[in-house]
Protein backbone atom coordinates (compact mmCIF):
# COMPACT_ATOMS: atom_id res chain seq x y z
CA UNK A 1 0.00 0.00 0.00
CA UNK A 2 1.59 3.45 -1.20
CA UNK A 3 1.38 5.83 1.84
CA UNK A 4 0.06 8.62 -0.06
CA UNK A 5 -1.67 11.72 1.63
CA UNK A 6 -5.29 10.11 1.75
CA UNK A 7 -3.62 6.74 3.49
CA UNK A 8 -1.15 8.77 6.07
CA UNK A 9 -4.05 10.35 7.01
CA UNK A 10 -6.55 7.80 7.26
CA UNK A 11 -3.80 5.59 9.28
CA UNK A 12 -3.20 8.60 11.66
CA UNK A 13 -6.88 9.22 12.37
CA UNK A 14 -7.06 5.35 12.89
CA UNK A 15 -4.51 5.29 15.48
CA UNK A 16 -4.90 8.81 17.32
CA UNK A 17 -9.03 7.35 17.35
CA UNK A 18 -8.03 3.71 18.75
CA UNK A 19 -5.82 5.02 21.36
CA UNK A 20 -7.59 7.73 22.45
CA UNK A 21 -10.91 5.14 22.90
CA UNK A 22 -8.51 2.79 24.70
CA UNK A 23 -7.11 5.92 27.15
CA UNK A 24 -10.48 6.94 27.87
CA UNK A 25 -12.35 3.69 28.77
CA UNK A 26 -9.50 2.67 30.77
CA UNK A 27 -9.58 6.53 32.22
CA UNK A 28 -13.23 5.89 32.70
CA UNK A 29 -13.40 2.37 34.31
CA UNK A 30 -10.74 3.89 36.98
CA UNK A 31 -12.85 6.76 38.27
CA UNK A 32 -16.17 5.11 37.73
CA UNK A 33 -14.39 2.45 40.09
CA UNK A 34 -13.36 5.16 42.52
CA UNK A 35 -16.83 6.31 43.13
CA UNK A 36 -17.92 2.61 43.47
CA UNK A 37 -15.60 2.08 46.03
CA UNK A 38 -16.24 5.59 48.07
CA UNK A 39 -20.00 4.56 47.70
CA UNK A 40 -20.07 1.22 48.99
CA UNK A 41 -17.22 1.90 51.78
CA UNK A 42 -19.13 4.86 53.61
CA UNK A 43 -22.28 5.33 51.25
CA UNK A 44 -23.60 9.83 50.22
CA UNK A 45 -21.62 10.59 53.10
CA UNK A 46 -18.27 9.91 51.92
CA UNK A 47 -18.38 13.27 50.35
CA UNK A 48 -20.79 15.34 52.18
CA UNK A 49 -19.52 19.08 52.21
CA UNK A 50 -16.58 18.64 49.73
CA UNK A 51 -18.67 17.26 46.62
CA UNK A 52 -17.01 19.66 44.63
CA UNK A 53 -14.71 17.39 44.63
CA UNK A 54 -17.22 15.06 41.73
CA UNK A 55 -16.64 18.21 39.05
CA UNK A 56 -13.52 17.09 37.52
CA UNK A 57 -14.69 13.35 37.69
CA UNK A 58 -17.95 14.83 36.52
CA UNK A 59 -16.63 16.63 33.87
CA UNK A 60 -14.27 14.14 32.88
CA UNK A 61 -17.38 11.53 32.67
CA UNK A 62 -19.50 13.74 30.91
CA UNK A 63 -17.26 14.31 27.66
CA UNK A 64 -16.58 10.73 27.81
CA UNK A 65 -20.11 9.97 27.68
CA UNK A 66 -20.96 12.80 24.79
CA UNK A 67 -18.05 11.36 22.46
CA UNK A 68 -19.38 7.73 23.10
CA UNK A 69 -22.97 9.27 21.86
CA UNK A 70 -21.59 11.45 19.02
CA UNK A 71 -19.42 8.53 17.86
CA UNK A 72 -22.55 5.60 18.32
CA UNK A 73 -25.01 8.16 16.43
CA UNK A 74 -22.40 8.46 12.93
CA UNK A 75 -22.32 5.51 12.90
CA UNK A 76 -26.01 4.50 13.20
CA UNK A 77 -26.77 7.26 10.72
CA UNK A 78 -24.36 6.59 7.98
CA UNK A 79 -25.31 2.88 8.20
CA UNK A 80 -28.84 3.83 7.79
CA UNK A 81 -28.31 6.40 5.05
CA UNK A 82 -26.10 3.73 3.43
CA UNK A 83 -29.01 1.51 3.43
CA UNK A 84 -31.46 3.48 2.17
CA UNK A 85 -28.81 4.43 -0.75
CA UNK A 86 -28.74 1.28 -1.72
CA UNK A 87 -32.59 0.35 -2.04
CA UNK A 88 -33.04 3.53 -3.73
CA UNK A 89 -30.37 2.39 -6.40
CA UNK A 90 -31.91 -0.92 -6.10
CA UNK A 91 -35.14 1.19 -7.51
CA UNK A 92 -33.76 2.99 -10.33
CA UNK A 93 -31.40 0.41 -11.27
CA UNK A 94 -31.74 -0.40 -15.46
CA UNK A 95 -30.65 -3.37 -17.62
CA UNK A 96 -26.76 -2.62 -18.70
CA UNK A 97 -26.08 -3.27 -22.18
CA UNK A 98 -23.27 -5.27 -23.24
CA UNK A 99 -20.74 -2.45 -23.38
CA UNK A 100 -20.74 -1.44 -19.84
CA UNK A 101 -20.79 -5.29 -18.82
CA UNK A 102 -17.89 -5.50 -20.76
CA UNK A 103 -16.21 -2.53 -19.85
CA UNK A 104 -16.94 -3.64 -16.13
CA UNK A 105 -15.49 -7.18 -16.48
CA UNK A 106 -12.48 -5.58 -17.51
CA UNK A 107 -12.36 -3.53 -14.83
CA UNK A 108 -12.29 -6.24 -12.13
CA UNK A 109 -15.81 -4.75 -11.68
CA UNK A 110 -17.89 -8.01 -12.88
CA UNK A 111 -21.05 -7.83 -10.80
CA UNK A 112 -20.74 -4.43 -8.97
CA UNK A 113 -21.66 -2.34 -11.66
CA UNK A 114 -24.95 -0.72 -11.41
CA UNK A 115 -26.48 1.14 -14.28
CA UNK A 116 -29.23 3.80 -13.16
CA UNK A 117 -31.70 6.17 -14.68
CA UNK A 118 -30.75 9.70 -13.74
CA UNK A 119 -31.43 12.98 -15.64
CA UNK A 120 -27.42 13.93 -14.35
CA UNK A 121 -23.88 12.02 -15.29
CA UNK A 122 -22.25 11.16 -12.20
CA UNK A 123 -20.69 7.75 -10.87
CA UNK A 124 -19.40 6.72 -7.50
CA UNK A 125 -18.36 3.84 -5.22
CA UNK A 126 -21.35 2.71 -2.33
CA UNK A 127 -21.69 0.29 0.14
CA UNK A 128 -19.80 -0.70 3.43
CA UNK A 129 -18.96 -4.17 3.30
CA UNK A 130 -19.42 -4.90 -0.34
CA UNK A 131 -18.75 -1.75 -2.05
CA UNK A 132 -20.48 -1.68 -5.92
CA UNK A 133 -20.11 1.05 -8.79
CA UNK A 134 -22.79 3.17 -9.89
CA UNK A 135 -23.11 4.57 -13.64
CA UNK A 136 -25.35 7.04 -14.56
CA UNK A 137 -26.94 6.40 -17.76
CA UNK A 138 -26.26 10.25 -19.25
CA UNK A 139 -22.35 9.60 -18.26
CA UNK A 140 -22.42 5.86 -19.95
CA UNK A 141 -23.66 7.44 -23.11
CA UNK A 142 -21.35 11.15 -23.13
CA UNK A 143 -18.55 9.25 -23.13
CA UNK A 144 -16.55 7.25 -24.83
CA UNK A 145 -15.02 3.75 -24.76
CA UNK A 146 -11.36 4.88 -23.10
CA UNK A 147 -13.09 7.30 -21.00
CA UNK A 148 -15.24 5.19 -19.69
CA UNK A 149 -12.77 2.59 -18.72
CA UNK A 150 -10.90 5.55 -16.80
CA UNK A 151 -13.99 6.30 -14.92
CA UNK A 152 -14.84 2.52 -14.18
CA UNK A 153 -10.69 1.64 -13.05
CA UNK A 154 -10.64 5.16 -11.23
CA UNK A 155 -14.13 3.45 -9.33
CA UNK A 156 -12.36 0.07 -9.00
CA UNK A 157 -9.92 1.45 -6.85
CA UNK A 158 -12.30 2.75 -4.00
CA UNK A 159 -13.84 -1.26 -4.12
CA UNK A 160 -10.25 -2.63 -3.91
CA UNK A 161 -9.47 0.13 -1.40
CA UNK A 162 -12.77 -0.74 0.24
CA UNK A 163 -13.09 2.80 0.51
CA UNK A 164 -16.73 3.31 1.63
CA UNK A 165 -15.44 1.24 4.82
CA UNK A 166 -13.06 3.46 5.56
CA UNK A 167 -15.25 6.76 4.97
CA UNK A 168 -17.42 5.26 7.84
CA UNK A 169 -14.46 5.02 10.13
CA UNK A 170 -13.23 8.20 9.64
CA UNK A 171 -16.43 10.05 10.33
CA UNK A 172 -17.09 8.12 13.37
CA UNK A 173 -13.74 9.22 14.63
CA UNK A 174 -13.90 12.58 13.92
CA UNK A 175 -17.82 12.89 15.59
CA UNK A 176 -16.55 10.77 18.62
CA UNK A 177 -13.45 13.42 19.16
CA UNK A 178 -15.10 16.55 18.27
CA UNK A 179 -13.12 18.30 20.37
CA UNK A 180 -10.22 17.43 18.90
CA UNK A 181 -10.17 19.48 15.68
CA UNK A 182 -6.99 17.91 14.13
CA UNK A 183 -8.72 14.94 13.33
CA UNK A 184 -11.80 16.60 11.50
CA UNK A 185 -9.04 17.90 9.45
CA UNK A 186 -7.48 14.61 8.75
CA UNK A 187 -11.08 13.39 7.77
CA UNK A 188 -11.11 15.74 5.18
CA UNK A 189 -7.55 15.51 4.04
CA UNK A 190 -8.32 11.69 3.93
CA UNK A 191 -11.45 12.02 1.47
CA UNK A 192 -9.76 13.92 -1.01
CA UNK A 193 -6.47 11.72 -1.26
CA UNK A 194 -8.78 8.97 -1.81
CA UNK A 195 -10.25 10.78 -5.06
CA UNK A 196 -6.67 11.78 -6.13
CA UNK A 197 -5.01 8.35 -5.57
CA UNK A 198 -8.08 6.98 -7.23
CA UNK A 199 -7.43 9.22 -10.53
CA UNK A 200 -3.46 8.33 -10.29
CA UNK A 201 -4.36 5.00 -10.88
CA UNK A 202 -6.89 5.58 -13.86
CA UNK A 203 -4.34 8.32 -15.78
CA UNK A 204 -1.76 5.25 -15.29
CA UNK A 205 -3.99 2.74 -17.13
CA UNK A 206 -5.65 4.46 -19.13
CA UNK A 207 -3.77 7.92 -19.89
CA UNK A 208 -4.14 11.05 -19.03
CA UNK A 209 -6.21 12.55 -22.10
CA UNK A 210 -9.13 9.61 -21.38
CA UNK A 211 -9.41 10.40 -17.77
CA UNK A 212 -9.53 14.14 -18.57
CA UNK A 213 -12.10 13.75 -21.23
CA UNK A 214 -14.37 11.83 -18.01
CA UNK A 215 -13.81 14.16 -15.73
CA UNK A 216 -15.11 17.17 -18.44
CA UNK A 217 -18.16 15.48 -18.70
CA UNK A 218 -19.32 14.42 -14.88
CA UNK A 219 -22.00 17.48 -14.18
CA UNK A 220 -23.08 16.96 -10.88
CA UNK A 221 -24.25 14.17 -8.37
CA UNK A 222 -27.94 13.29 -7.93
CA UNK A 223 -29.63 15.25 -5.03
CA UNK A 224 -30.65 12.61 -2.80
CA UNK A 225 -30.31 13.60 0.63
CA UNK A 226 -29.01 10.10 2.01
CA UNK A 227 -25.88 10.54 -0.39
CA UNK A 228 -24.19 12.70 2.00
CA UNK A 229 -24.39 10.93 4.56
CA UNK A 230 -23.79 7.21 3.06
CA UNK A 231 -20.92 4.87 3.14
CA UNK A 232 -20.08 6.37 -0.34
CA UNK A 233 -17.16 8.05 -2.56
CA UNK A 234 -16.57 9.65 -5.41
CA UNK A 235 -19.23 11.79 -7.77
CA UNK A 236 -18.14 15.85 -8.83
CA UNK A 237 -18.11 17.24 -5.76
CA UNK A 238 -13.73 17.22 -5.86
CA UNK A 239 -13.74 18.16 -9.67
CA UNK A 240 -11.51 21.22 -9.19
CA UNK A 241 -9.05 19.21 -7.14
CA UNK A 242 -8.51 16.56 -9.31
CA UNK A 243 -8.58 18.88 -12.51
CA UNK A 244 -5.76 20.52 -11.01
CA UNK A 245 -4.05 16.95 -10.26
CA UNK A 246 -3.93 16.22 -14.15
CA UNK A 247 -2.75 19.42 -14.88
CA UNK A 248 0.44 19.46 -12.16
CA UNK A 249 0.77 16.18 -13.21
CA UNK A 250 1.31 14.89 -9.98
CA UNK A 251 -0.59 14.97 -6.85
CA UNK A 252 -1.06 18.70 -5.56
CA UNK A 253 -0.59 19.87 -1.53
CA UNK A 254 -3.51 18.83 0.37
CA UNK A 255 -2.18 21.05 2.92
CA UNK A 256 -0.89 20.68 6.41
CA UNK A 257 -2.77 20.71 9.61
CA UNK A 258 -3.54 24.42 10.42
CA UNK A 259 -0.95 25.53 13.49
CA UNK A 260 -4.55 26.72 15.16
CA UNK A 261 -6.00 22.95 15.00
CA UNK A 262 -3.00 21.36 16.66
CA UNK A 263 -3.07 24.19 19.19
CA UNK A 264 -6.64 23.24 20.09
CA UNK A 265 -6.01 19.74 19.63
CA UNK A 266 -3.17 19.70 22.28
CA UNK A 267 -5.09 21.92 24.39
CA UNK A 268 -8.02 19.78 24.85
CA UNK A 269 -5.77 16.93 25.71
CA UNK A 270 -4.17 18.63 28.37
CA UNK A 271 -7.26 19.70 30.12
CA UNK A 272 -8.61 16.05 29.35
CA UNK A 273 -5.44 15.32 31.13
CA UNK A 274 -5.66 17.86 33.85
CA UNK A 275 -9.18 16.68 34.56
CA UNK A 276 -8.67 12.97 34.87
CA UNK A 277 -6.01 13.35 37.57
CA UNK A 278 -7.64 15.67 39.32
CA UNK A 279 -10.78 13.56 39.58
CA UNK A 280 -7.91 11.47 41.22
CA UNK A 281 -7.10 13.29 43.62
CA UNK A 282 -10.24 14.24 44.67
CA UNK A 283 -11.66 10.29 44.66
CA UNK A 284 -9.23 9.05 46.97
CA UNK A 285 -6.18 6.21 46.85
CA UNK A 286 -6.94 4.53 43.91
CA UNK A 287 -4.79 1.49 44.77
CA UNK A 288 -7.02 1.09 48.31
CA UNK A 289 -9.99 0.32 45.48
CA UNK A 290 -8.57 -1.83 43.57
CA UNK A 291 -7.15 -4.27 46.36
CA UNK A 292 -10.30 -4.02 48.44
CA UNK A 293 -11.35 -7.49 49.39
CA UNK A 294 -12.53 -9.48 52.30
CA UNK A 295 -16.44 -9.80 52.98
CA UNK A 296 -17.56 -6.64 53.34
CA UNK A 297 -16.54 -6.21 49.58
CA UNK A 298 -18.04 -10.01 48.94
CA UNK A 299 -21.62 -9.13 50.60
CA UNK A 300 -21.89 -5.65 48.42
CA UNK A 301 -20.90 -6.92 45.43
CA UNK A 302 -18.50 -3.98 44.58
CA UNK A 303 -15.52 -5.97 42.83
CA UNK A 304 -18.34 -7.31 40.59
CA UNK A 305 -19.72 -3.75 39.64
CA UNK A 306 -16.06 -2.52 38.95
CA UNK A 307 -15.53 -5.42 36.86
CA UNK A 308 -18.37 -4.71 34.93
CA UNK A 309 -17.68 -0.77 34.70
CA UNK A 310 -14.16 -1.42 33.40
CA UNK A 311 -15.58 -3.89 30.77
CA UNK A 312 -18.76 -2.24 29.47
CA UNK A 313 -16.58 0.47 27.06
CA UNK A 314 -15.03 -3.24 25.07
CA UNK A 315 -18.22 -4.85 25.47
CA UNK A 316 -20.33 -1.98 23.85
CA UNK A 317 -18.13 -1.77 20.99
CA UNK A 318 -18.02 -5.59 20.43
CA UNK A 319 -21.49 -5.40 20.41
CA UNK A 320 -21.72 -2.61 17.57
CA UNK A 321 -19.31 -4.59 15.55
CA UNK A 322 -21.08 -7.69 15.80
CA UNK A 323 -24.42 -5.33 14.88
CA UNK A 324 -22.64 -3.58 11.62
CA UNK A 325 -21.52 -7.12 10.37
CA UNK A 326 -24.59 -8.84 10.88
CA UNK A 327 -26.93 -6.14 9.36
Amino acid sequence: MTLDSGNRSFLWLLAVGVALYLALAAAACVLLSLLFFRLASDGLAAFGDTAWVLAPATAFLGLIGASGVLGIRSLGAQLAASRRLARRIEAVSGVPPRGLVVAGASAGLDDRLRLIESAESFSFTYGVLHPRVVVSRPLLESTTRDELAAVLTHERYHVRNFDPCKVVLARVVASAFFFLPALGQLEGRYLIGRELAADRRAVNICGRRSLAGALLKVVRGPAWPELGMAAAIGGPELLGVRIAQLEARGEPSAGRLTHRALLATAAAIAILALSFFGALAGLGDLTSAMSLSGPQMEASGVEVVMAMTCAMPFLAVGWLVWRWFTA
